[in-house]
């Protein structure tokens, strides 16, 4: 995803669509697979422009505990 991202502000068009929000939530637990953010820039501006919406909630604020109470 990073390579397509290049020169582009989201995966279709020119707005936030259902391909954004649907690819982007498996982004936002890095940690069963040891993905950093900053070895991607393309996706972590991405991100940060998903994270930027109005109404935007990272999943860890919507679910009880915290990833480590989960491992």
């Amino acid at each position: 995803m990073n390579d397509p991202l290049a020169g582009r502000d989201w995966i279709v068009g020119s707005g936030p669509t259902i391909a954004d929000l649907s690819c982007c939530g498996y982004l936002y637990y890095p940690e069963p697979f040891g993905f950093d953010r900053k070895d991607w820039p393309h996706i972590d501006a991405w991100l940060s422009r998903i994270a930027a919406l109005p109404g935007w909630k990272h999943p860890y604020e919507l679910m009880p505990g915290n990833p480590s109470d989960r491992a």
